[in-house]
């Protein structure tokens, strides 16, 4: 009897092991290292996961909205691409994408709520051309690279990162007219700005040192505390009427191309350029003053225009 009633205690354990065993393996897909979400009850079977120990992948045929309750830490990636029925996205714990953030070519996708999400590796957003909104309630505070790109955004909001190792480029939003990244102080890589709405304001009152910086088609921009552009500093084609980085004091290469609008360029602490000076084609520009500091340019200086 004692034998019988012990191989009925096995048998009773032996019956929660399977069950053990799906959940674990929900949660960090030690196969194949991603967790394929294909309805909205595979993105419920995870909600009690908290930490998800692989890549999270929306499937492509996924339709409609969904929501993704309950985890708080991806330690991979969340990907979403191609999905093109996915009409809406929230994440309402998430805190931290240890890995990238990709939401690609999903022409329907309208919504983005990421309302607790601070911290992420690089996130991808582009050719999402119905994408109006993205909620960062938390704020953004963290991420290596930022790209947004082809969406139908009509403001930014939210983003609070202070540096970006990986660059940041924000083009082809013909929809957005204002970008304030009010706590970035420095990046590396490209700080790509251009295509966006012609009314496009860009305010960077905190950012001190870049290494490649293009800005294109923007009404008006505002840098006042640059100190050093230790590469590229392109402006071209806006229609800004003054350019003033009254701080900057060392560069690499500085070009301003094809702005109809400019009268005034003030850059009175700059005292040297690695590379090359060119000013051309800025039609309203009559004066070049500004410079008075400038006593050392190892490249080329090609000024060409009016001027009395």
């Amino acid at each position: 009897m004692a034998i019988q009633k012990y191989h009925l205690m096995i048998l009773a354990a032996l019956a929660f092991i399977p069950f053990v065993m799906v959940s674990g393996a929900i949660c960090d897909d030690t196969i194949s290292d991603v967790i394929g979400i294909g309805s909205q009850v595979d993105a419920d079977d995870i909600a009690g996961c908290g930490t998800v120990d692989a890549d999270l992948e929306i499937s492509k045929d996924y339709t409609g909205a969904l929501i993704l309750n309950g985890i708080t830490t991806a330690a991979g990636s969340l990907i979403i691409q191609g999905a093109t029925n996915l009409t809406s996205f929230a994440a309402p714990d998430l805190l931290a994408i240890k890995g990238n953030l990709t939401i690609t070519s999903c022409i329907l996708l309208s919504d983005l709520a990421l309302d607790e999400l601070i911290l992420v590796g690089d996130m991808k957003l582009e050719d999402l051309p119905n994408l109006q909104s993205i909620n960062f309630t938390s704020g953004l505070r963290t991420a290596g690279g930022i790209s947004i790109v082809g969406t139908g955004l009509e403001t930014l909001d939210g983003l609070e990162i202070s540096s970006a190792s990986d660059g940041i480029n924000i083009s082809a939003n013909t929809a957005l007219t204002d970008i304030n990244f009010s706590s970035l102080t420095n990046t590396s890589g490209l700080l790509n700005i251009q295509a966006n709405n012609p009314k496009m304001k860009v305010n960077l009152p905190s950012l001190a040192a870049v290494q490649d910086f293009t800005i294109e088609n923007v009404s008006s921009f505002s840098m006042p505390g640059l100190y050093q552009a230790s590469g590229q500093l392109l402006i071209a084609g806006s229609s800004i009427e003054n350019s003033s980085t009254g701080t900057l004091q060392t560069g690499g290469s500085i070009t301003f191309i094809d702005n109809p609008h400019l009268n005034n360029i003030s850059m009175p602490e700059l005292t040297y350029l690695s590379g090359d000076l060119i000013i051309a084609a800025n039609e309203e520009l009559k004066q070049i003053t500004e410079f008075t500091s400038l006593a050392e340019v190892q490249g080329n200086i090609n000024v060409t225009g009016d001027y009395t």
